[in-house]
């Protein structure tokens, strides 16, 4: 069986790849993944703003999951490496993710990792 990722088009840190497997010759699957660009995210974040800087980050990954731009099942980053995207600290990003998870928006598999939620 042979796997084969194409890249489509890049539009706003969103990459997104065409997947098929070839078995035989014969084209058995297609699968779109949209991949997140996990750049510097601090700009996106007012510390001075009236909203708690939690809120903030819950929010701009609610956006992310909502737009489809993390699909379910989809692997967070560490709540470390999350914190440093985002330049604030770990503490925050662990009440962001506590808060999307009470929503239904992501699963915390114990020594696994954060991962976005198949509704």
């Amino acid at each position: 069986m042979q796997v084969k990722y194409r890249l489509l088009w890049t539009s706003v840190g969103v990459r997104v790849r065409l997947w098929t497997s070839l078995w035989q010759g014969r084209r058995i699957g297609v699968r779109i993944f949209l991949q997140v660009s996990w750049d510097n995210r601090a700009d996106r974040i007012d510390h001075d703003g009236p909203d708690f800087v939690w809120e903030q980050v819950a929010a701009d990954l609610r956006a992310d999951i909502e737009s489809g731009a993390l699909a379910p099942g989809v692997r967070l980053p560490s709540e470390s490496a999350l914190a440093s995207i985002y330049g604030v600290a770990r503490g925050t990003i662990g009440r962001a993710l506590l808060k999307l998870k009470e929503d239904g928006l992501v699963v915390t598999r114990f020594g696994r990792g954060t991962f976005v939620a198949r509704t």
